[in-house]
């Protein structure tokens, strides 16, 4: 533990005006950096990446970005983009963009050329406005006229509103998976866990090259038998992952969230009460285990279904991913969302889940000893760098359980904005 944390924040903050300030010597053009105005200890989440990320494709789509960089640290996730424009000019399409969007209250877009950012006063235009109560912001802050929990509930709720489609709520459910740390083992903005071949910028790259993927699953006609969908849905999956390795090189960071994702998005297209549809959809998957040959395993997942009868993501969807799916979305509804209760539900979820990653590097044996080890550190945030150090020690990185982890969060806040 950082025994002062306030002076890493504050050191960071002061890295953070001297880079953009060597930006702006070298190109000689405004900097602008988008940040969550987040509050809390807790600014790396889905909640900011998502923001972030949907204001950098906004400015990229109209501004020529000759510069780009992601920095996460103690301050959260910051995206810094040099931009070639007037800083005046730069800085008043920021405000059009903070006070036009949807989620524009959620960022700030400050503008910095010339040793300062430029304010909203040198251009004429008023403060910025409380997220709660629509008075100005720097009254309620100085004032701590909200409770934290009001604001995050409010912020959280304008975010919310601004998914206008299931591939948005897909697109932060996959950012909530990879921001969140803790991770115990898997790749997080601040560590590659147990990996060599991939890091946060690895996972963010193989979200922009699939996520567009997931369109297409609203233009499969549902005037055909199940087994054509599904095979729709295979070949799908295949352009997807072909996308996803030539974005990391190789690496497979999201094989099995293309995998669920598809399964789950278009068995709600047969059925907003999806989970009998996902198991028909899934029917086609029996013929993989009926060509199984037990003397002659053609991947990881035959191996273990003959030596353990595991049947992994395979036998899960089968199941329509129950019981599993239900006891985790209510556990994750029981309380509202924090950094928390979201490495909690991934705890919940490893303590259940027949989770393939693990079993492939200790056994059955292994995968129980891992499950009672995520079992004792839910709700002991105490234990979470004891538990992160076997993982380590042990060499697990238990992706199928972070796969579920983005689906339950897709599925509940898809319920939330109605978007089933």
């Amino acid at each position: 533990m950082n025994p002062h944390p306030n002076h890493t924040f504050l050191q960071a903050k002061e890295d953070l005006v001297k880079h953009k300030q060597a930006l702006f010597t070298q190109y000689e053009k405004p900097v602008l950096s988008l940040q969550a105005n987040m509050v809390g200890e807790h600014k790396l989440s889905g909640w900011s990446a998502w923001v972030i990320i949907t204001f950098e494709k906004l400015i990229q789509s109209s501004m020529k970005v000759v510069y780009k960089e992601r920095i996460f640290n103690e301050l959260g996730f910051i995206s810094l983009l040099v931009i070639d424009d007037d800083p005046s000019h730069l800085k008043q399409a920021c405000i059009q963009l903070e006070e036009t969007k949807t989620s524009g209250r959620c960022i700030d877009l400050d503008v910095y050329a010339k040793g300062r950012n430029l304010s909203r006063y040198d251009l004429g235009f008023d403060e910025r406005k409380c997220l709660v109560c629509d008075e100005m912001a720097r009254v309620c802050i100085r004032t701590q006229k909200h409770t934290q929990k009001e604001v995050i509930h409010a912020y959280q709720q304008c975010l919310i509103t601004s998914f206008q489609s299931k591939v948005d709520i897909v697109h932060f459910a996959l950012l909530s998976e990879c921001m969140l740390t803790p991770k115990f083992g898997l790749v997080t903005p601040r560590s590659s866990g147990i990996h060599q071949d991939m890091n946060i910028h690895t996972f963010l790259k193989s979200i922009d090259a699939i996520l567009p993927y997931f369109n297409e699953v609203e233009f499969i006609s549902l005037d055909q038998n199940t087994h054509e969908i599904f095979s729709q849905l295979r070949l799908l999956g295949q352009r997807m992952e072909n996308a996803m390795f030539e974005a990391t090189q190789g690496v497979n960071t999201h094989k099995g969230a293309i995998f669920l994702f598809l399964m789950v998005l278009m068995a709600q297209r047969m059925s907003p009460s999806f989970t009998s549809s996902l198991i028909e959809l899934a029917q086609p998957l029996l013929e993989d285990f009926k060509q199984m040959d037990p003397h002659h395993p053609q991947s990881e997942g035959e191996r273990q279904f003959h030596q353990y009868q595991s049947q992994g993501v395979r036998g899960w969807v089968l199941k329509g991913g129950e019981p599993l799916l239900s006891n985790t979305l209510s556990f994750y509804a029981s309380q509202p969302d924090s950094h928390d209760h979201q490495v909690n539900t991934l705890l919940n979820i490893m303590s259940q889940c027949e989770d393939s990653t693990i079993i492939k590097k200790r056994g059955w044996e292994g995968l129980l000893d891992f499950q009672a080890h995520a079992q004792a550190a839910m709700n002991h945030p105490e234990s979470w760098f004891d538990f992160e150090q076997y993982c380590l020690d042990h060499h697990f990185s238990a992706g199928g359980s972070a796969d579920i982890f983005a689906l339950v969060l897709y599925l509940h806040y898809s319920k939330e904005r109605n978007l089933l």
